[in-house]
């Protein structure tokens, strides 16, 4: 069952891109907060019964911080996946970066596992030069290094550059990003951006703390390296605060399953000085 789900983590990945929506400062329009937030991760409803899986069950946690000379984003998934034959893989993904700025730095790391053994272990850096081209350095899980094109961005940037779409009302953006979670380098990220809403209550109206704040629904597909490959590798559908306040998502690994995230907990960090 583990090549069927391979691709969890790397669909994880964009919406951690995504939570950094709002992460320009100096847009007088949003500004983001440091954050704590928790999910939990189910079967979404389907209108096609998957043959494979029969369950989906698990947590995710984010915590977006920033410090006086980038952005640190940390995550850790835990999910369990049950198949239609009793059986059951455990799947845990964790993921740091920090990301400068300025947008030219990018230091990673993520890890793997699978029922307990590990299975994949990524870290490295990459930087961008004047001209905007660069290099991706790569320390595990071997030593290499990757060329960067002008056009690749990291997480922040890319955000930055879709807020602005966003808020001179384009409903698609396209571009290369490049987030240190797989070692084939950067993807294509197609995103339709929704018309601005704002919440009325959140967490079940059980804490008003996000309640009138502005957020964009965002539908995302993800294009690996596969030329043969007809579609995206996965899809996955957003709602992202102003404030940078993952409000939900769901995950659509067609034909075979979907998966939605819900927020359950959210506590606001304390602002560094600089």
């Amino acid at each position: 069952m583990s090549l069927l789900f391979k691709t969890i983590e790397k669909s994880v990945c964009s919406i951690v891109i995504a939570l950094c929506v709002f992460c320009a400062g100096d847009l007088k329009s949003a500004e983001l907060k440091s954050h704590k937030a928790h999910y939990t991760v189910n079967l979404a409803d389907s209108a096609m019964p998957s043959q494979d899986v029969s369950d989906v069950e698990g947590e995710m946690s984010l915590e977006l911080r920033q410090d006086c000379e980038g952005w640190t984003l940390e995550q850790l998934s835990d999910t369990i996946i049950y198949d239609n034959e009793g059986g059951a893989e455990n799947i845990r993904w964790g993921y740091t970066i920090w990301e400068s700025n300025d947008g030219n730095t990018l230091r990673f790391n993520s890890f793997r596992k699978v029922d307990g053994e590990l299975v994949e272990n990524i870290r490295g850096s990459a930087k961008r030069k004047v001209d905007g081209t660069g290099e991706i350095s790569y320390v595990q899980p071997e030593v290499m290094k990757l060329p960067i094109e002008k056009d690749v961005l990291f997480p922040v940037q890319y955000q930055l550059s879709l807020l602005k779409a966003a808020e001179a009302g384009e409903r698609l953006y396209v571009a290369k990003v490049f987030d240190g979670s797989t070692t084939e380098g950067a993807f294509e990220m197609n995103t339709f951006i929704g018309g601005m809403h704002k919440a009325e209550q959140t967490l079940g109206g059980k804490d008003p703390i996000q309640a009138h704040i502005p957020y964009w629904p965002l539908k995302i597909a993800v294009y690996g390296k596969n030329p043969e490959a007809f579609g995206p590798d996965y899809e996955t559908r957003q709602e992202v605060f102003s404030n940078g306040v993952l409000k939900g998502y769901t995950i659509d690994y067609a034909p075979d399953f979907k998966i939605k995230g819900t927020l359950e907990r959210l506590e606001f960090l304390a602002k560094q000085e600089c």
